[in-house]
């Protein structure tokens, strides 16, 4: 599978979405009970990728799908 760019983004809706790169697509939503705080990156090639806001953090992995990768976040 071809790794794509991705942008992650927070928001002020408790949200964290996620766009394609360059298209800008938007690929997914991850929700959170509070504020998002911080965004961190796992380790290459991972596919992990960590989401912290008040209440604790959420770990999210990159699942293959047979056309394209979905975010699934697990807590």
């Amino acid at each position: 599978m071809e790794s794509k760019p991705v942008f992650l983004c927070v928001c002020n809706d408790n949200s964290v979405r996620l766009y394609d790169l360059p298209s800008f697509l938007e690929r997914g939503k991850i929700f959170a009970k509070q504020d998002i705080r911080a965004i961190e990156v796992g380790p290459d090639g991972s596919g992990l990728f960590f989401t912290g806001d008040g209440t604790g953090f959420k770990v999210c992995k990159w699942a293959k799908a047979e056309a394209e990768a979905e975010a699934i976040a697990t807590s």
